[in-house]
């Protein structure tokens, strides 16, 4: 079954220990975490809503978990707040580095780098645009330009390579494959859905609750 590296690198104990450490500061937890630790924090953000809903949190001290490298890049947004992190990250965007983007400007010196910030700090400052994988697509399809560099999971390059036959898109790094995302195929969501194959996820309604309320939370301050 597949799993995802960065929600499994923090837990409830771990946000426990992280608030009492830290009293005075919203903890702030990006969507890609468990129910469990979303039933501890005080709102869920995404990569193309994070530098709005942080913008519009009163408090100015900010606890970010678990992508440091996102919340690093959102700290530069957002100059007038004080953040800390936790140390965590995506394992396929830290593969990429500073040599990457060097070498591939090399191979394709017209290509506009685009690159997702969870990437680490070296990448991202010599990126020409930073942002969510929405935010990825819509500047190429928009774009003037014709050539682009993808520094995100490869199967976005595909996806844009459908969507803009016209333009040419140019993996970053061979290291942006996500092997977990890849582990769960077409073929086992079509058995899926014939109750052939998959297994049922349950949760208790405390923490259903618990994580409405942090993700209801993120609606609120995504609004204003």
């Amino acid at each position: 079954m597949a799993g995802y590296p960065m929600a499994a690198q923090i837990d409830k104990k771990l946000v426990s220990w992280l608030k009492e450490a830290h009293p005075d500061y919203t903890v702030v937890a990006y969507i890609n975490t468990t129910s469990e630790v979303k039933t501890l924090v005080d709102v869920c953000v995404t990569s193309s809503s994070v530098v709005k809903i942080i913008s519009n949190i009163d408090n100015d001290k900010i606890l970010f978990v678990p992508d440091r490298n996102l919340g690093q890049w959102v700290a530069e947004q957002c100059p007038d707040k004080q953040f800390e992190f936790f140390k965590g990250g995506c394992p396929t965007h830290m593969r990429m580095r500073k040599r990457d983007v060097i070498r591939a400007r090399e191979e394709h010196p017209n290509a506009k780098v685009l690159v997702h910030p969870e990437c680490l700090a070296e990448v991202t400052e010599l990126a020409d645009f930073a942002g969510s994988t929405t935010e990825i697509m819509a500047y190429a399809k928009n774009s003037s330009e014709k050539e682009f560099i993808i520094g995100t999971e490869s199967s976005i390059v595909q996806h844009l390579q459908f969507e803009c036959p016209d333009k040419r898109f140019y993996l970053l790094s061979t290291e942006c494959v996500c092997h977990n995302m890849k582990m769960t195929t077409l073929a086992d969501i079509y058995n899926c859905l014939l109750g052939q194959a998959g297994e049922e996820i349950t949760l208790d309604e405390e923490t259903i609750t618990g994580a409405r309320r942090f993700i209801d939370q993120m609606i609120l301050l995504g609004q204003k």
